[in-house]
């Protein structure tokens, strides 16, 4: 296994949490939507969760999502209010006018390949989330090679955007295209494990691109699946942008039609295993599908 330097401040992988297979028992996800969004991690897409409720249970299923990871993958957890981004190359660049104070011992630069920037909650509540200039150079990072992974209090794709375009962080929409899957949760539902919110949407939001005279493109966000309220089951939708999301992770469509449905059967079956219980056992039969599958 391939072992990275940890810069300073960088999360360990997720542990403890519920699962992708704790996500799909409790109706969370499906395991065709959770394979997608396996598939789409891996890719180094980033991922922001939104619900309207409290911020536990998206923060469960960013976890969750992230525990998908493999472990070579760098994890940094941006600090909130005393983020300095002493360890972004150029962030000035970025619109970062704060001094960047690099603290003693602390990693100067980190490379973007491979590396997961935890912002955890885009909002204005806490001295620990990500919002106003933070935030807004977070995301403009993206365009420079990191994945995002972070939640939000939003209760569709619009109020993200919209939340996300205004001050203090007003990014631009073409700023808005660089943040990748958003998973929209519904109003949280109070059960005997807990609090869970199921999935009512999820998007793919598409990056600005050249065609080949060299013109942008700036098409609409994909959706990916909703939830028919009636049957209270996800519908899917990414059929439509499979060649899309293939290009994007850097796979054919027939390889990532095959990933998909290999990886949707893997986590089907083992939601139904009563013998997968704890959080080790499903993450450790995750790492198995990687090794049989050469990942």
């Amino acid at each position: 296994m391939e072992i990275l330097e940890q810069p300073i401040h960088a999360s360990p992988a997720p542990s403890g949490g519920p699962t992708v297979i704790d996500l799909i028992r409790r109706g969370v996800v499906d395991a065709e939507l959770g394979a997608l969004l396996w598939l789409l991690v891996d890719g180094h897409v980033p991922v922001v969760v939104a619900s309207p409720g409290e911020r536990g249970p998206r923060d469960a299923a960013l976890s969750a999502i992230l525990d998908l990871l493999p472990d070579v993958v760098r994890r940094r957890r941006l600090l909130g209010e005393a983020e300095t981004f002493a360890w972004l190359s150029g962030a000035a660049a970025l619109g970062w006018s704060s001094p960047r104070i690099v603290r003693p011992g602390e990693v100067e630069l980190v490379p973007p390949e491979r590396t997961w920037l935890l912002a955890g909650e885009l909002g204005p509540d806490r001295p620990d989330d990500t919002w106003g200039d933070v935030a807004r150079v977070a995301v403009r990072a993206i365009g420079r090679g990191f994945a995002l992974a972070a939640t939000t209090r939003a209760g569709s794709l619009r109020d993200v955007l919209e939340g996300l375009g205004r001050p203090p962080v007003s990014l631009t929409g073409d700023e808005q295209a660089l943040l990748g899957a958003i998973l929209v949760l519904g109003s949280d539902e109070v059960h005997d494990d807990g609090v869970v919110a199921r999935a009512t949407a999820a998007h793919y939001v598409r990056p600005v691109e050249r065609d080949g005279a060299g013109h942008l493109q700036r098409r609409p966000p994909a959706v990916l699946a909703t939830r028919d309220e009636g049957a209270n089951e996800l519908e899917h939708y990414a059929w439509a942008v499979t060649a899309e999301l293939a290009m994007r992770v850097g796979r054919s469509r027939d390889e990532f039609e095959a990933a998909q449905a290999a990886r949707a059967s893997w986590l089907a079956t083992l939601a139904a295993d009563p013998s997968v219980t704890s959080p080790s056992a499903a993450r450790d039969a995750i790492a198995r599908f990687r090794e049989e599958h050469h990942e």
